[in-house]
């Protein structure tokens, strides 16, 4: 019997749905919290596999479209874009300082791509050994951060080795690829060049975007695939061609796994489809079909949401509540003013662009892009941008921004048409005057998370110590790890004897503890545990460091038995 291809395309379509509700009942079958953990560990680096192997098909079967959008440039306007896609990748390399800003996060999101590289397991390890260049995970615990941004690390580290250095050199590239996006964006939905490249260059001069791109964090690259499967989607709703709906929901379904709030995208695509596509746009079967795949990739991810809903992020009570939100209202309503840590030309020239927009629908959908992820942090009981190295969480909002301020720009420009090219250079000198005022703090390190950034430090002299075939102990054992060594939580020390004699009879080349920054915390129970471990054994002090009132050092262990 003869099946018609449009029966074909429809049971597929059910095929898919139905393997999405298989996947969901057979995790719920899981039982526990615990149990459900276990199989997401495989599951999600299958499925990330999956999907970024989809947005690549997608890519190359659509480079055209690309080419056919920005081959309405001029050769002058061109090579003035591809100057500033550079100058934001240099700048993003040379002017910030390379370093942490997050601890010890970034260490763990570097460790994860190891895992997944080495072992296939979205975890991250407490017992492993690096032996012949190849990394081995004992015993290992489920993060409760996203794994989207260590799967993208771990593709860089396939190439280049488990190196710090590839991953902010990730970050540096997927900064400039950030303003091509929203470039690209802008372009697409004003058609008109000069807001496109203002909004691009805004973008690129927001100092704490630059101070972030050269870290490595999970929070630029949470922008730039944010920005990318948005640009995408509008690319649909132009084209209307359904092989581009199936590449810009693949995009959304990888964009979502960044950042626990990146889930908010899909109130954006549900209203750009609505105001850029009309209510007939749901009644297309392509819609549901392409959003079966989207439902199906975005399982595992959903139940990893679920999986860590329990989770206390810090908090003592509520993790999202009313009660935070006047404090952070007025903190993160002000940071946009308060021209600190953001220029305040920005914000003005965004509510120019807001103002003189004259598509309606267009300027809702900005508009809405920002309110969700800027809104979505008042309710958050550490959502204020002000606490500590929470800044970061503006990163986010910074693209909509811009692109409002591009078209404040753009208006102005067009104003002084009619000028002498000195006259119409003034706003934007004006913009990179202003800027320039903020170089002092964007080349700081500053002095959040100091002392943690000082623990790293010594640990990595404190590494380059440890003998052949011996293994550390410490709090942190993921940065160690990254740097080739054997190490394991300190904390089996003193809860599992077994463990204990094992190690002192493998590693023939010591058993290390590494007295760090939890043994310095304002936290007896922290500082008695620390004591407790070298209590346990005799000790040799190796080495130490200080810095400020912190001590850092390393010893080595010898079993008392």
């Amino acid at each position: 019997m003869k099946i018609s291809a449009t029966k074909f395309k429809w049971l597929l379509v059910i095929a898919i749905y139905v393997a999405a509700v298989a996947l969901a009942v057979h995790l719920f079958s899981r039982g526990d919290i615990f149990q459900i953990r276990e199989e997401l560990k495989t599951i999600i680096p299958v499925f990330l596999e999956i999907n970024f192997l989809l947005l690549l098909i997608g890519l190359l079967v659509h480079l055209g479209i690309f080419r056919q959008l920005l081959g309405r440039l001029t050769k002058i306007q061109a090579v003035l874009l591809l100057a500033v896609v550079l100058v934001a990748m240099l700048s993003s390399a040379l002017v910030p300082p390379r370093t942490h800003r997050i601890y010890y996060d970034e260490d763990i999101y570097l460790h994860i791509a190891q895992n997944l590289n080495f072992e296939k397991k979205a975890q991250m390890c407490n017992y492993g050994t690096n032996e012949y260049g190849e990394f081995r995970c004992f015993r290992s615990e489920y993060n409760k951060e996203p794994y989207g941004y260590p799967y993208i690390v771990s593709l860089v580290f396939r190439l280049f080795g488990d190196k710090e250095l590839a991953a902010h050199v990730l970050n540096n590239l997927l900064y400039g690829l950030s303003v091509l996006v929203l470039f690209c964006i802008v372009f697409l939905l004003f058609e008109q060049y000069h807001p496109a490249l203002y909004s691009a260059i805004v973008f690129l001069l927001i100092p704490q975007n630059l101070v972030w791109s050269n870290t490595t964090a999970a929070e630029p690259a949470a922008s730039f695939f944010t920005g990318l499967g948005l640009l995408i989607l509008f690319l649909y709703l132009k084209e209307r061609k359904p092989a581009l709906l199936f590449w810009a929901f693949a995009v959304l379904a990888f964009s979502v796994q960044f950042r626990p709030e990146s889930m908010l995208i899909f109130v954006l695509v549900f209203a750009a489809l609505l105001l850029l596509g009309g209510i007939s746009e749901f009644g297309k079967p392509s819609l549901y079909g392409m959003g079966g795949m989207l439902a199906l990739m975005i399982v595992p991810h959903l139940f990893h949401i679920y999986s860590v809903q329990n989770e206390a992020w810090g908090a003592s009570g509520a993790k999202f509540a009313l009660k935070y939100v006047a404090a952070n209202l007025k903190t993160n309503g002000f940071f946009y003013l308060n021209n600190a840590e953001f220029p305040i030309i920005f914000t003005l020239l965004a509510l120019l662009g807001l103002g003189v927009a004259r598509d309606w629908r267009r300027k809702a959908i900005i508009g809405l892009w920002f309110l969700l992820f800027w809104g979505v942090f008042v309710l958050f009981y550490a959502g204020s941008y002000l606490y500590g190295a929470d800044v970061r969480f503006s990163l986010v909002s910074y693209m909509p921004l811009a692109i409002f301020a591009g078209l404040g720009l753009g208006w102005i420009h067009q104003k002084l048409a009619a000028r002498p090219i000195a006259i119409r250079l003034i706003p934007l000198l004006t913009v990179l005057f202003v800027f320039s005022s903020f170089l002092p703090e964007i080349r700081a390190t500053r002095q959040e998370a100091w002392a943690a950034r000082a623990d790293h430090l010594y640990a990595q002299k404190f590494a380059r110590m440890l003998p052949e075939n011996s293994l550390i102990l410490t709090h942190n054992p993921n940065m160690f790890f990254l740097w080739g060594k054997n190490a394991a939580q300190a904390s089996l020390a003193t809860t599992d004897p077994a463990f204990v004699e094992d190690i002192f009879n493998r590693f023939r080349g010591g058993i290390y503890f590494h007295f760090n920054f939890w043994c310095n915390v304002d936290d007896p129970l922290q500082i008695q545990f620390c004591q407790n471990v070298l209590n346990m054994f005799e000790t040799r002090l190796v080495a130490e460091y200080s810095e400020k009132n912190y001590r850092f050092a390393l010893y080595r262990l010898v079993n008392k038995k």
